[in-house]
């Protein structure tokens, strides 16, 4: 049973593609969940790269949109409708979600029940939950393929997002020697979620800079940045029967020399695992890297932050 819910509300969207600045705020209507999907109200929203993705179009063929597109896949709020074959959540219940169509930018939107959604304790803060779901289940997935063990050795290249952080956090964990790539700026900020060695990228190409300071390499080669045959440089840091992983597209395996094990990661979340990076929040094992926050009323603000400014961590909307 549903409560009364608006039939449009505020929105900010974007009617072809474009810069984060055409972005702009209206009333749209909103969605009535299917069967197996909920209406949330929206108490905060996070921002992840691949949202400038889709509103430049770079995305187009891999991710068609439909206008008006409105951005962004993490959020938190309370359910305020639910579609007939929902079990799991009430009216009401808290949660953090990743959103299946997107639409993370306005007052309501739409998430589903199963992996992609969780319980949001309420004595959790918004903004840190929302955080979670796409770079969350990332790492996740990441860190499965990658298989750290203790005394194992990694370089994580684009270690200050989202994504990276929480990967430095986890492989410190784990007792792996994390090597992070970063800036001077912000080595502080990695070295605080456990990266024991950082590489200042701007000071040269980062595969040389590792090599020169560990001749055999690493074991595990993380790389959130290159893509293509920029991979194939990666690989180079990489020690004998050491694993390369990606989560962006490259050469098929066969290309890389010797036995390197070459995985590509996408966001595939399995049961359980987003209530596991809540609880990890919950109980402090996780830091969720907050650094910018906007308001509602400051979407494309933070929009051009993500693009433009220099800086790790995640950027957070506030309703």
């Amino acid at each position: 049973m549903n409560h009364s819910v608006p039939t449009s509300g505020d929105a900010w969207s974007i009617a072809s593609y474009g810069r984060a600045e055409d972005l702009s705020l209206g009333q749209l209507p909103v969605a009535t969940p299917g069967p197996f999907e909920m209406l949330v109200e929206v108490e905060a929203a996070s921002l992840n790269p691949l949202d400038l993705k889709m509103i430049s179009g770079e995305m187009s063929k891999m991710m068609p949109v439909s206008f008006p597109f409105v951005p962004g896949n993490d959020v938190c709020g309370h359910v305020i409708a639910i579609g007939s074959a929902v079990k799991q959540y009430k009216l009401h219940d808290r949660v953090v979600a990743f959103t299946p169509r997107s639409g993370a930018m306005a007052k309501y939107a739409i998430c589903t029940e199963g992996p992609n959604t969780a319980y949001a304790p309420d004595p959790l803060g918004a903004e840190n939950l929302a955080t979670l779901p796409e770079a969350g289940m990332t790492a996740v997935a990441i860190m499965r393929a990658a298989e750290l063990r203790s005394g194992n050795s990694v370089l994580i290249v684009g270690a200050t997002g989202g994504i990276g952080l929480l990967l430095c956090q986890w492989a410190s964990q784990a007792g792996a020697y994390v090597v992070a790539t970063a800036t001077p700026a912000e080595e502080k900020l990695v070295r605080a979620s456990g990266a024991q060695e950082t590489i200042d990228y701007t000071k040269g190409d980062t595969m040389m800079l590792l090599k020169a300071r560990q001749a055999d390499g690493v074991h595990v080669v993380i790389d959130l940045v290159n893509e293509n045959e920029e991979l194939l440089r990666s690989a180079g840091a990489v020690s004998q029967g050491g694993k390369l992983v990606s989560t962006l597209a490259g050469p098929d395996a066969a290309s890389f020399p010797g036995k390197l094990d070459v995985r590509y990661i996408r966001l595939s979340p399995q049961t359980g695992d987003l209530d596991r990076l809540v609880g990890a929040i919950s109980d402090g094992s996780l830091r969720t890297n907050v650094t910018r926050r906007f308001s509602f009323a400051k979407v494309p603000d933070a929009y051009v932050s993500l693009r433009d400014a220099h800086g790790g961590g995640k950027v957070v909307i506030g309703m």
